[in-house]
């Protein structure tokens, strides 16, 4: 099976270090993991010391790490006017620990890049690739940012790195004309041309919350792919590579981990739109009926057993023929979700 866009970079899925979205990496199938490169972030002290010990037997493969906060940073000034390390500190940790393998590529913002003191920038060194991930407020690129990301690219030029650019618009962007469209194609064109190995777009379109769904079947549309088409249409030799938060919302924190699981769900990535099915409780009965629901309501999406991980799960947990204790339910909807959406975009669209 081959990409639609052969000579843009790999599908960049943007991926939390936890258990439920690290079994969907750990069962990527083999023959479209080259063309998977996640950005993994990592927001916690135990998630980075999870990932020091564990990336390997996750994924062994070329991933973007990002250590930053929610806000896109590194470092923070604390109530007291002190500098708070913490982020950074455990980046580097990351970055010694396995920049040998040369298969990771430390990311994070060019305001953080350039800020780094000469001890922190020989640590980075270890890794002759990196990326900048910009973030913006909006479908554009100012002045500022423009000044900002050139600046950071020469000094990174000028200590012997390789750059790599994600422009993360975080939530999709749905109200704009042709106009400002435009505008911001020809912005990333632009960026595109002054040095950069290679320009990601990424954003997000699964919303906040799914609680408009209170038991029953809807959909929320794909802006985030609707969105890189369009502008991948305007300044097609860019090759502007795709970049998304599949199936979490771009505003989700950590801060609300503990909301998982309180009505299952199972959400399929379609061409246009996540269908959502959503239960009444969070019983393996509820998420083997979700699944037997799925099969015969809406038959016709779904790829079939051996598409990816997630559908094997859907299917063996609708299959009558399956035991019961081999039906794997409750937070596995989140491998699910991750894993179709996953092999969906790399082999249906990208």
């Amino acid at each position: 099976m081959h990409s639609k866009y052969p000579d843009h970079p790999p599908y960049m899925p943007v991926i939390k270090w936890q258990k439920w979205e690290k079994k969907a990496l750990e069962n990527v199938d083999r023959s479209i993991v080259p063309r998977i490169a996640p950005c993994v972030e990592i927001r916690t002290s135990q998630q980075h010391a999870d990932i020091i010990t564990s990336l390997m037997s996750v994924w062994a493969h070329v991933c973007y790490v990002d250590y930053s906060d929610p806000d896109g940073k590194l470092t923070k000034i604390d109530n007291n006017g002190l500098l708070v390390r913490t982020r950074l500190n455990e980046f580097l940790e990351f970055i010694d620990t396995y920049h040998n393998l040369k298969k990771v590529i430390p990311t994070l913002s060019p305001q953080d890049f350039a800020k780094l003191n000469q001890t922190d920038l020989n640590r980075l060194q270890k890794c002759t690739n990196i990326a900048f991930r910009l973030r913006l407020e909006a479908l554009v690129i100012g002045p500022n940012h423009i000044s900002v990301i050139t600046n950071a690219l020469t000094f990174a030029h000028n200590h012997g790195f390789n750059v790599e650019l994600i422009v993360d618009l975080r939530v999709t962007p749905t109200q704009f004309n042709q106009k400002a469209l435009n505008l911001f194609s020809q912005q990333l064109d632009s960026i595109s041309k002054i040095g950069f190995k290679s320009v990601r777009l990424l954003s997000g379109a699964f919303p906040d919350s799914i609680a408009t769904i209170k038991t029953g079947s809807g959909n929320f549309i794909r802006n985030d792919w609707l969105l890189w088409q369009n502008i991948s249409n305007l300044i097609s030799n860019a090759k502007i590579g795709y970049a998304d938060y599949g199936v979490l919302a771009p505003t989700w924190t950590e801060k609300v981990l503990t909301r998982r699981g309180s009505k299952v769900a199972l959400k399929y990535t379609r061409d246009k739109d996540w269908l959502v099915l959503r239960a009444g409780g969070n019983k393996s009965s509820d998420s083997i009926a979700l699944s037997q629901i799925f099969m015969v309501n809406h038959k016709a999406d779904f790829k079939g057993k051996g598409y990816s991980y997630g559908d094997d799960l859907i299917d063996d947990r609708a299959n009558p023929a399956v035991l019961l204790k081999n039906k794997k339910c409750g937070h596995y909807q989140f491998t699910e979700a991750w894993s179709h959406h996953m092999a969906f975009v790399v082999k249906e669209q990208y």
